[in-house]
């Protein structure tokens, strides 16, 4: 049970407590009125190799397939990729511009590369996506070459482009707790600190207070009430 130093310094800090409480949620509030809203679309491309240069077998051709991958992530965003897909769709942006809009990543020991696409409304990402893994693949064939008449490597969309009505950003729910969540931890600690410098600054021969001496003597001889019998006639 706490002691009553702790109960007094509770109930005196608990309004600034509450205060940063409100201030963070008011906090959280703005970001997520101030933050555009943001959408993202998805393309999965599967990278198969038709045949490795020292014409190894299947597995060998899924091992040179595995490496092919992790050397395209850095190359789907990059300008020459870019500044075909922003010709193509006539934006507005630089090659660099639109580059920071992708999110390319590759699951481990596979032969999928994932393409997110962010963008300010549902039906740019979707058509962002979808012709960055067309011109993506255009330009792998060209950079391959072709062997024997025939793609070294072949990328095959497996998951197209979606419409995803939903935006991903701002996070409603999550900034409100957030900025909740800091703001009254803020307060925890400035009340902790306005505690300690209060104790250390406390004069040694300081007369306790009434509310000191009160609370004292509730938590030492807590008050009972006399007990009332009811004496039917």
């Amino acid at each position: 049970m706490a002691s009553h130093p702790e109960i007094l310094a509770i109930r005196r800090y608990a309004p600034a407590v509450l205060a940063c409480v409100l201030l963070g949620t008011g906090a959280g509030g703005a970001l997520v009125v101030l933050t555009p809203k943001q959408y993202e679309s998805r393309v999965v491309v599967f990278v198969a190799a038709a045949r490795t240069p020292d014409g190894g077998s299947v597995y060998d051709r899924a091992l040179f397939a595995q490496d092919r991958v992790r050397s395209y992530v850095p190359l789907v965003a990059s300008p020459l990729v870019m500044d075909r897909v922003a010709r193509s769709l006539q934006l507005t942006e630089s090659p660099l511009e639109l580059g920071t809009k992708l999110t390319v990543t590759a699951a481990p020991d596979t032969v999928l590369l994932s393409i997110t696409v962010r963008e300010s409304t549902p039906r740019l990402a979707q058509l962002v996506a979808s012709e960055t893994a067309r011109q993506f693949t255009a330009f792998v064939t060209t950079l391959e070459g072709e062997s024997g008449g025939a793609p070294t490597v072949s990328l095959t969309v497996t998951r197209p482009a979606q419409f995803e009505a939903a935006a991903v950003l701002p996070r409603r729910g999550l900034d409100l707790w957030l900025g909740a969540f800091l703001g009254g931890a803020l307060g925890m600690v400035v009340t902790a600190l306005r505690r300690r410098w209060a104790v250390a600054t406390e004069p040694a021969d300081r007369s306790p207070s009434v509310e000191e001496v009160t609370a004292t003597a509730l938590v030492s001889h807590p008050v009972r009430l006399p007990e009332v019998r009811v004496v039917e006639p």
